[in-house]
């Protein structure tokens, strides 16, 4: 089979895998875009950047830091989801058809640059990419398309220096700047392809005899410098990245936080790429030392496995993979500012997928040949070939089928209790909902609601996300004291991912709402357990519609008079 042909089987199998997004429609991290791309609120967002003031919109929690942003820099991936747009209106298919071709193209550009590797090698490596289960966010839900758009971009300007450095081609260096640049400004990911060339410049590249060494590799590190640098810069000086969020760490932050951050993040991304092991299990706390330890002893596992079969690799592929290894090594760090999941793998993955597909490869033969005949040898190689196998086949179409299920399952979970809430549709600019609890926060709640009928998402106030039992006490004809009983608010992931702990709130602290006003009480050594609620306007305004959360449901409930106080049980969240 032609190497052509072998790209083409990966680009179908990738998209076939993938075929399945066209059903669902705008996932909730998708509503966050929607109400930049339709001008709902003009004074919110940049129209050439939707992904920029997410937290300006209204809906969002009291215990939100004020100084809490998240702006990236991303005007080409924007200007694609205004195409879209443009083209498609509301209808969701036309943006998932959209990221599939990007898909398809992205699996086609790691062909051109596997092409590089021995023909099997590269083959079962592309292959081994097109299976892998970070593409179903990346390319599955619209809003995170940027990663792919950005990778796209920056691979071809990564091929184009490659060619200018190895082969002195000359429109190598304007197209790899081109590349790089458009990557960039698609998104931030193209960092991470930029750290492959670094590597390729550092470990890989070969002077010319009779030259100065230190001048040739100055001659290919100083334009990837020159681009990151003015890149960065750019970043800094306009005020992108990520400020008062629990989810992303700052770069430009303190740098112990920044640093202890990425301590344990990297080995959990590593536990993922190396092993198979879900990233995403990182939003269950219980599970994070897990995470960093199988991380901690799967790099050095590797190594020690890659060097003892050594003598297995061709020396084309150790060529290569001289620097995609490192490579990818440094893209996890640019990737790890975000929680860990699985779309954060999506680059590093382009370099470690060669050498799962060497391991692979080579246990196989091992175990085909009797390993030396020894029966132990066999049983340990095909060990490695179940494990290998289930890590890189079985489990990212296992994993992909569940995403699909519990994404369609979170839309229908959104338009049940959706129905529930006793909006009058002729005053739907006027009704104030007041979650007194809730099973999480359900972000981008609001603009689900929205996205059916006119924007109601001031409406939407929550009082508490956590997952405890509460008591809410009437103090007066405007105010309430909410208390937790057994335990406090803003310890939970999903209450983190508004105000970290390093944030944390005192006594006295007084936080100003548009509908009401919030005073910490007490707090614990973990969070608030006691606040008050002064609200602007009496608590027995009819427009005012209380809500709680009680056994699967949302119920309007009547707030209790002066001096009584009202006990609700907390109840988990099933998206079932």
């Amino acid at each position: 089979m032609t190497w052509k042909r072998i790209v083409l089987l990966a680009v179908v199998v990738g998209i076939l895998l993938q075929f399945p997004s066209l059903w669902l429609g705008f996932v909730p991290s998708d509503l966050g875009i929607l109400p930049v791309l339709e001008r709902w609120y003009p004074e919110i967002g940049q129209p050439f950047n939707v992904y920029a003031s997410f937290f300006d919109m209204p809906g969002y929690p009291w215990w939100i830091a004020s100084e809490t942003r998240l702006e990236f820099c991303r005007p080409l991936a924007s200007a694609l989801l205004h195409l879209d747009h443009w083209l498609y209106g509301r209808n969701a298919v036309g943006y998932h058809l959209h990221s599939l071709l990007w898909l398809g193209g992205l699996i086609a550009v790691c062909g051109l640059l596997y092409s590089r590797l021995p023909r099997g090698l590269g083959a079962l490596a592309l292959v081994l990419l097109a299976f892998d289960e970070c593409h179903f966010i990346s390319s599955g839900w619209i809003c995170g398309r940027h990663a792919v758009v950005a990778a796209v971009l920056a691979l071809l300007g990564l091929l184009a220096h490659l060619r200018w450095r190895e082969q002195g081609w000359r429109p190598g260096l304007p197209l790899s700047l081109a590349g790089f640049a458009g990557g960039l400004l698609a998104g931030e990911t193209a960092l991470s392809i930029l750290a492959f060339a670094f590597a390729w410049e550092l470990f890989a590249f070969r002077p010319a005899p009779g030259g100065p060494a230190a001048g040739q590799r100055l001659l290919g590190v100083l334009p990837l410098v020159l681009v990151a640098g003015a890149y960065l810069l750019f970043y800094r000086t306009m005020g992108y990245g990520a400020f008062g969020l629990g989810y992303y760490l700052n770069p430009t932050g303190d740098a112990i936080l920044l640093l202890s951050g990425l301590a344990v993040r990297v080995p959990a991304l590593v536990a993922a790429a190396v092993l198979g092991f879900p990233a995403s299990l990182w939003y269950f706390e219980i599970c994070r030392p897990l995470q960093i330890a199988l991380g901690v002893a799967a790099l050095p596992g590797a190594a020690a496995l890659l060097w003892h079969w050594r003598a297995h690799l061709e020396s084309s592929a150790a060529r290569q993979l001289r620097w995609l290894i490192p490579g990818s090594l440094a893209a996890l760090i640019p990737a790890a500012f975000a929680s860990p999941d699985e779309r954060q793998l999506l680059v590093p993955m382009i370099g470690l997928a060669p050498v799962t597909a060497f391991f692979l490869r080579t246990a196989w033969r091992r175990w085909h040949r009797g390993w030396a005949g020894r029966a132990w040898r066999r049983v340990a190689a095909g060990a490695l070939v179940l494990l290998l196998v289930a890590a890189n086949f079985v489990l990212p179409v296992a994993l992909r089928a569940y995403g699909f299920i519990v994404t369609r399952s979170g839309y229908r979970f959104y338009t049940r209790i959706a129905a529930q809430l006793p909006l009058d549709p002729a005053r739907r600019g006027e009704q104030q909902l007041i979650a007194i609890n809730t099973p999480g926060y359900l972000t981008y709640f609001p603009q689900f609601l929205d996205l059916h009928g006119p924007p109601i998402a001031s409406s939407w106030n929550v009082l508490s996300a956590a997952p405890h039992d509460l008591r809410l006490r009437r103090t007066g004809p405007r105010t309430l004291e909410l208390e937790i009983a057994d335990g406090q608010l803003l310890h939970s992931a999903e209450e983190r991912e508004f105000r970290p702990p390093r944030q944390r709130l005192a006594p006295g602290d007084v936080i100003e709402t548009a509908l009401f006003q919030v005073e910490i009480l007490e707090i614990n050594d973990r969070g608030p357990t006691r606040v008050a609620f002064d609200f602007h306007r009496p608590i027995d305004d009819p427009d005012l519609l209380f809500m709680a959360w009680q056994e699967e449901a949302f119920e309007q409930v009547e707030p209790p008079a002066v001096g009584e106080t009202l006990t609700l049980k907390w109840s988990p969240l099933s998206w079932w």
